[in-house]
């Protein structure tokens, strides 16, 4: 009887020897993943030009817009309808500058040059009027058909026309900056422009820069 005990007791000891090892065991077992990545960015590039010449907003682009080789007469060309199909007629009737334009009543001009964005993002160019001093009624447009009096530019810096260039637009478009005095348009302005060519003073300072904008 002892000895069945004995073997009963020693069973039940291997048993739970058994059962606590695989409990044992089991607390050291884990799933175990891992996973990892990798990327590179590079800076979009800015790249506009006017001309070909590669400008900022440190360094913009400025014009000659009274080149004295290009003064036009307005004589037989409506002047209500498009410049961009004026004449580019010299005018005889004034005389050639020595170092600058000679402008009169009936002249005008345009200065055209080249804009690209070569950049890998969106761009937005305006035609900005930084600087003015003048008595001269002169008007300007970038389109021939909007035109805007020096005496309305205010304040400055004033856009007198803007466009948009897509990305890598390296064909870009071509803008045209023109200016005009009119001839004989009433008794007042005619009197007025009279003063102005008895005196022989008055000129025209102004600075034009083409700036370019990234499209957020």
């Amino acid at each position: 009887m002892k000895k069945n005990i004995a073997m009963r007791v020693a069973s039940l000891i291997l048993m739970c020897t058994i059962v606590s090892s695989c409990f044992v065991g089991s607390t050291f077992a884990k799933y175990t993943s891992s996973a990892s990545g990798s990327s590179n960015a590079t800076v979009a590039k800015w790249d506009v030009k006017v001309n070909g010449t590669n400008v900022n907003s440190v360094n913009p682009a400025t014009f000659n817009l009274f080149d004295k080789s290009t003064v036009y007469q307005l004589a037989g060309i409506d002047t209500g309808t498009n410049a961009s199909g004026w004449t580019k007629n010299d005018d005889a009737n004034v005389k050639d500058g020595s170092d600058r334009a000679i402008v009169a009543p009936g002249t005008w001009g345009v200065v055209s040059f080249q804009v690209t964005n070569n950049s890998d993002v969106k761009a937005t160019y305006a035609v900005v009027i930084s600087a003015l001093s003048t008595t001269l009624p002169l008007e300007f447009s970038t389109d021939g058909e909007t035109w805007t009096s020096a005496s309305s530019i205010t304040p400055l810096p004033y856009n007198l026309g803007s466009g948009t260039l897509e990305i890598g637009d390296s064909t870009g478009e071509t803008v045209n900056l023109y200016w005009r005095w009119l001839f004989d348009i009433s008794d007042d302005a005619n009197t007025a422009d009279t003063g102005l060519g008895v005196t022989g003073t008055a000129t025209c300072n102004i600075t034009v820069n083409a700036e370019f904008t990234q499209v957020d």
